[in-house]
């Protein structure tokens, strides 16, 4: 897992990219369709509550998720340089 400034500064990060470049960077990480939906609801600012309604699970899940799935950005964008 990244620590807490990394994972700050990779949310800020997403929130101001183009929705065609956060739709590349799905398509480029090959997710799946649950991680595509986390981050394009991200994205798109919804509620948490909503997107665990939405993907059938509960916040704390959502939370480990998200996490996870930052972290695979991370790497992702590290492996790149």
């Amino acid at each position: 897992m990244i620590d807490r400034n990394t994972y700050i500064n990779l949310k800020h990060e997403i929130k101001y990219m183009a929705r065609p470049d956060v739709l590349k960077l799905c398509d480029d990480m090959m997710l799946d369709k649950e991680e595509r939906t986390l981050l394009i609801n991200f994205y798109d600012n919804k509620m948490i509550i909503g997107t665990c309604i939405e993907l059938n699970f509960g916040t704390t899940t959502y939370n480990k998720k998200i996490k996870t799935l930052f972290t695979k950005i991370y790497n992702y964008k590290n492996t790149l340089r």
